[in-house]
């Protein structure tokens, strides 16, 4: 209602003709990109559907930060990360696994040293599933927050070599896409 009054001001029409004016405008908006919405909207995304739709040989590594709650004390702990792994069909058993990674404040540490940081950030956020993704051919990675300024490809293996020498890295904005 601000704006509209502001631009009656300018414009010296009616309040009335400028909101009709802007409702026309709208519809013809709406209308133009209704043939978008179905592309846009994110439907039938379940574990199943996502599973289906992983080329074989390929992994999904889906992390978040989150609070843990002790139940006994009904207190919340220290943030911690977390990632779960989908493993394609070409895995036969254990195609979810969820790791609780550890605590935020040691990855906001290993994040903060000069030497060995690609080592020791490959450690804490793919170390614990290494014998799963081992032999994929890739890797889908969907981080979450401050992961996000994270370069996956540069993460350093044990033997030395690079993350994107062994699989090749594809990062997604949520595992669902």
């Amino acid at each position: 209602e601000l704006s509209l009054r502001t631009y009656h001001e300018k414009e010296g029409r009616p309040i009335s003709e400028v909101r009709h004016e802007l409702n026309r405008a709208q519809s013809i908006l709406r209308e133009k990109t209704r043939v978008f919405k179905p592309r846009l909207e994110v439907t039938g995304a379940n574990l199943n559907g996502v599973m289906r739709h992983l080329p074989k040989g390929s992994i999904l590594v889906e992390y978040r930060r989150y609070d843990p709650f002790d139940f006994k004390t009904g207190k919340f702990g220290k943030p911690h990360w977390g990632a779960c792994l989908i493993l394609s069909d070409v895995y036969a058993e254990d195609q979810v696994l969820f790791k609780d990674l550890g605590q935020a404040d040691e990855l906001a540490l290993i994040m903060k040293k000069s030497t060995d940081r690609e080592q020791s950030l490959y450690q804490y956020l793919l170390g614990k599933f290494d014998p799963n993704i081992r032999n994929a051919s890739s890797l889908y990675i969907a981080p979450d927050g401050y992961l996000n300024l994270l370069s996956f490809s540069s993460l350093i293996l044990s033997d030395g070599r690079y993350l994107v020498q062994r699989s090749q890295i594809n990062r997604l904005n949520t595992g669902r896409d």
